[in-house]
């Protein structure tokens, strides 16, 4: 009696690859585990693997994951490429041992240039303050020596001026238009956080007046897909997105700031 193949042990390495391409690295990583919990030399699914992992910015796990892919397949060359990647990002993100002259390179050679690297938080601690309404503050945890690195973070979403567009979304309850590449990161970030719900809990923990005490906690629906709520988005990014954006109020004109003239990116 023959058994009939099982077409989701080829069929969800191949998902992963797309999922991987379209930013839905939650969904990679899950059918790479799906395969592995019962192939676990599965070479296409580990390989995936330790690149969902990648995206997901989790080096340490990535690290290990590309070990245990090369164990089994020495010859694997893309793999030992990722692998001096993961110990580059993991040095980065635990000794502040960036190459900012690279980066800088790396970022002067086009425009919109999404940088490869890790987040590093040195001597100091990010916490809420002791003042009521105030959001969250840097301290100190000890010393600090002159040009010590103390933050360097790569941002979670970028929205930029285009030539052949002019992006700009309403906000009814505050009677405003918001105009310029903040108008594009609350729709992106719903539908990344959306896709990734792993993602979701450091971001909603950011500061937004009118969250008030909220859970950064996820639901779900009874199918088992996040609920992002997209007003709480876009008052986070309100709040937390770098470079003044422009507003125009229905009852007034363009306010244009000087800052914007010298940069027209913004990011979160």
């Amino acid at each position: 009696r023959r058994t009939a193949p099982n077409y989701g042990f080829s069929l969800h390495p191949n998902r992963a690859v797309v999922r991987l391409q379209i930013s839905q690295f939650d969904g990679a990583l899950s059918d790479c585990e799906k395969v592995l919990s019962c192939q676990p030399k599965n070479k296409k699914a580990m390989h995936f693997k330790v690149r969902a992992l990648y995206l997901l910015r989790q080096y340490k796990k990535s690290t290990s994951a590309c070990q245990a892919l090369l164990a089994e397949f020495p010859d694997a060359v893309d793999t030992k490429l990722l692998l001096e990647s993961c110990r580059e990002r993991v040095q980065e993100s635990t000794k502040g041992a960036f190459d900012f002259c690279t980066m800088h390179t790396e970022a002067s050679r086009k425009r919109n240039c999404q940088l490869d690297f890790a987040d590093y938080i040195g001597p100091a601690v990010t916490r809420r303050g002791s003042e009521a309404g105030r959001g969250k503050g840097m301290f100190a945890k000890r010393h600090i020596s002159q040009g010590e690195l103390l933050l360097c973070e790569k941002a979670l979403m970028m929205g930029h001026f285009e030539k052949d567009g002019f992006p700009m979304s309403v906000r009814l309850s505050q009677s405003q238009i918001a105009v310029g590449p903040h108008a594009l990161l609350p729709s992106r970030i719903t539908q990344f956080l959306y896709e990734n719900p792993s993602k979701a809990g450091p971001f909603l923990r950011l500061f937004s007046p009118e969250r008030g005490g909220r859970s950064s906690q996820l639901s779900y629906t009874p199918e088992g897909d996040p609920i992002i709520d997209a007003f709480a988005v876009t008052n986070i990014v309100q709040h937390n997105a770098f470079q003044v954006e422009h507003s125009i109020d229905f009852d007034e004109k363009l306010k244009v700031t000087v800052t914007d003239e010298f940069n027209s990116d913004c990011g979160l």
